[in-house]
């Protein structure tokens, strides 16, 4: 039994964005004109926009954090796994259409930044601290586009998942089925019906470990901690040797079967 509790917990990445002191350094300056007046008021506009985006980010990552803190589930309650799931992907839906919010407002800072420096002297403080908050508000887009990036690759990984977990439960309820055989054309039956059941679940598995692979290299990029990476990749190897042990037990059944009513019934081959 895989607890997968912990790694879970990992997969959110605290978004610690760039602090942004908009009006530091800004000088109350005599506005010669309305182009000028109104420059400056929509740029103060958008910036209280982002602030609010700001706050917003901050509530949800505690809360995404926290309810993945929450979760303690393994793959043998598939009813608590898939809630589980279900909850994680609809609140990564929820993370990265607020991502999209502050990439956006972010942008339309930096534009109306833009527009009202043209009005100031070059050489002001003012207009180099507009200047350096337009630098760092293109850095924490940079940041937010990697992290939206993890999000849509963290949500295929689970989306998978549950695929996966579907696969596994349908194979489980074959193996259960060979648990009440009683002759050699039951058996035989039993290894030709349950292969592409296996097939299948090694095919999911396969997938599931491509894009787990896929958001390693996401956190990554995101500089997630190590612990949080460790944590991937021994999931991934759960699912390495899960897919391995349950191969393995079916072709020692097919070795069984081959020795005992492979000359009666046909023979089967290995997966």
């Amino acid at each position: 039994m895989y607890n997968i509790n912990r790694w879970l917990c990992m997969l959110v990445i605290i978004f610690v964005l760039t602090p942004v002191v908009f009006l530091s350094g800004c000088t109350c300056t005599f506005l010669a004109s309305p182009e000028k007046q109104e420059a400056y008021n929509d740029y103060i506009a958008k910036t209280q926009e982002l602030g609010n985006s700001l706050d917003r980010l901050e509530q949800l990552n505690k809360s995404v954090y926290d309810m993945l803190q929450d979760i303690n589930y393994d793959f043998n309650n598939t009813a608590e796994a898939y809630t589980a799931l279900g909850k994680i992907t609809a609140s990564l839906d929820i993370y990265m259409d607020e991502l999209d919010v502050f990439i956006t407002d972010c942008d339309n800072v930096i534009y109306a930044s833009q527009k009202y420096r043209t009005y100031l002297n070059p050489d002001s403080s003012e207009y180099k601290q507009l200047l350096n908050n337009e630098t760092s508000l293109t850095n924490s887009v940079q940041n937010a586009k990697k992290l939206k990036e993890l999000c849509i690759s963290t949500k295929s990984l689970f989306v998978e998942m549950n695929t996966w977990m579907q696969k596994a439960t349908a194979l489980l309820n074959k193996f259960n089925e060979g648990k009440s055989l009683t002759t050699g054309q039951e058996f035989y039956t039993w290894l030709i019906t349950t292969r592409p059941v296996l097939d299948g679940y090694s095919t999911e598995s396969n997938i599931l470990i491509s894009m787990t692979d896929d958001t390693i290299k996401q956190a990554q990029i995101n500089n997630m901690p190590d612990d949080g990476i460790v944590s991937l990749r021994q999931f991934k190897n759960f699912i390495i040797s899960s897919n391995s042990e349950i191969v393995s037990s079916y072709n020692t059944l097919v070795d069984l079967y081959n020795s005992q009513y492979g000359s009666a019934f046909g023979y089967v081959s290995k997966a």
